[in-house]
């Protein structure tokens, strides 16, 4: 519920999974979020300030942007 409702135009939570995300996944591992279809480039900004490579987003069937990825290199 807090994701509807979080901090930083919506984006506090994202910011906190992205951040910790290297405590969870294994070298290489990718880290995929959905999130509203106005936070594309806000996205995209925190996963590569936090390290991650080959971020890509991904459309839904209405071709707005829905999915963010990225690859944890460390």
């Amino acid at each position: 519920c807090s994701a509807l409702v979080a901090a930083n135009s919506g984006l506090a939570d994202i910011q906190r999974i992205v951040a910790n995300a290297q405590d969870y996944l294994v070298a290489g591992g990718w880290l995929v979020i959905e999130h509203g279809y106005d936070q594309r480039e806000a996205v995209q900004s925190i996963f590569t300030a936090n390290t991650f490579v080959d971020v890509q987003t991904f459309y839904d069937l209405a071709n707005l942007p829905r999915i963010t990825l990225g690859k944890q290199e460390f």
